[in-house]
């Protein structure tokens, strides 16, 4: 792609939400203009982000040394996950944990500010579906590219915790080709190896299976927090739908009040009317 076609894609996606539309067509119709269809037709079928994809997309713009922070996490995170499954400290992942919920959590408070500077609701369903992004793109480097190039169409969700297709460390490519050997002749000490690393094997199985146990957790966790989050928030437009009928119905009992009121005064008047 030409690099002042790309820079107009560019411009595209960092253009206000609600000027999308307009402006991929007239770019497209500037490009059929120059006799250049095929790429008319691909400008075309650019789509509209969503809402929580346009967010990020801007943080991708306005955000970029904070962005880049949480894509450093995440490489943190992933090189602990890796060095836990030999041996590693578990220190390590809990800091690139801790760093990445930090990180999260700046750049969920710049959207909150960038959506209420631009006019959209900065509802909490958008925030979470930002914020899932956001912990999609630190798990998935694939994710993570996409996120930074700021050109999203919708939203990102990770699919499991996310480690679980890490390549093998050095480290653990070289563990797993290294055979025990040694020079002892006597059948005792071959015993003790075979034992010794029987023992390692079984500690670093037990540790993976405690790993993955506590990556399962906290997948459970973050899944129910989204969902009573998502409840609180149906639960509160309930609220404010219930709270605007109730107030319709006590304006139009003060009408109906105000006319038995006028109706009284009539009859009142009606039967001096009668005495006289």
């Amino acid at each position: 792609m030409p690099a002042d076609r790309d820079k107009q894609i560019d411009q595209l996606y960092s253009a206000p939400l609600d000027k999308f539309v307009e402006r991929r067509n007239e770019f497209a119709r500037s490009l059929r203009k120059d006799a250049n269809r095929q790429a008319a037709d691909e400008v075309r079928k650019l789509r509209k982000p969503t809402l929580p994809a346009w967010t990020v997309n801007q943080l991708a713009r306005r955000e970029k040394m904070r962005l880049r922070g949480l894509l450093t996490a995440g490489e943190r995170l992933r090189k602990a996950h890796e060095e836990l499954l030999v041996g590693g400290s578990p220190e390590a992942l809990q800091q690139g944990r801790d760093g990445e919920r930090r990180a999260i959590a700046e750049l969920v408070g710049a959207a909150e500010l960038l959506l209420k500077e631009a006019g959209h609701p900065a509802s909490e369903a958008t925030l979470e579906r930002v914020r899932d992004t956001l912990h999609a793109a630190v798990v998935d480097e694939g994710i993570g590219r996409r996120v930074r190039e700021g050109r999203l169409e919708k939203e990102e969700q990770m699919t499991g915790f996310g480690f679980g297709n890490l390549p093998a460390t050095p480290a653990a490519e070289r563990a797993a080709k290294t055979k025990p050997t040694t020079r002892a002749t006597r059948g005792q000490k071959r015993e003790t190896k075979k034992d010794d690393a029987a023992r390692e094997k079984q500690a670093q199985a037990r540790k993976a299976r405690e790993v993955q146990a506590a990556q399962d957790k906290y997948r459970e966790a973050e899944k129910s927090l989204r969902d009573v989050r998502r409840a609180v928030t149906d639960a509160e437009r309930a609220v404010k739908n219930h709270t605007r009928e109730l107030e319709r119905a006590e304006r139009v009992l003060r009408s109906r009040q105000a006319d038995v009121a006028d109706a009284e005064r009539e009859v009142v008047r009606a039967r001096r009317s009668l005495g006289r």
